[in-house]
């Protein structure tokens, strides 16, 4: 891994689906060098670091009691993809589309 992945110490191990962190660098890599994310590579750190403290500042409204989370979560996520350059439009449908099975058929 490079330097980015060092200094956020991802660990290789996967995490509780199974999925690797480093593939999710890699999905964000991705998304910028297609155009999808319209940040800069230099830029993919912070905004990274935006990402999560935007998800965890996220529970913040149904801790303290302003909603469930379904009331509040759809502008979240709508939020963080035009951050990341995504169409306003596109990040709406897809803040509130429903969410794909997890593997294993756990329920949602």
């Amino acid at each position: 891994m490079g330097p980015l992945h060092e200094s956020l110490r991802l660990s290789p191990a996967g995490d509780a689906r199974g999925e690797c962190p480093a593939r999710r660098w890699t999905d964000f890599e991705t998304g910028v060098a297609s155009g999808r994310y319209r940040i800069a590579p230099s830029q993919l750190s912070a905004m990274v670091a935006l990402l999560a403290g935007g998800t965890l500042a996220a529970m913040l409204p149904v801790l303290d009691g302003h909603g469930t989370w379904r009331e509040v979560a759809p502008t979240r996520p709508e939020l963080l993809l035009a951050a990341l350059g995504v169409d306003r439009d596109e990040s709406r449908a897809l803040a509130r589309s429903e969410l794909p099975q997890l593997a294993g058929g756990a329920a949602s």
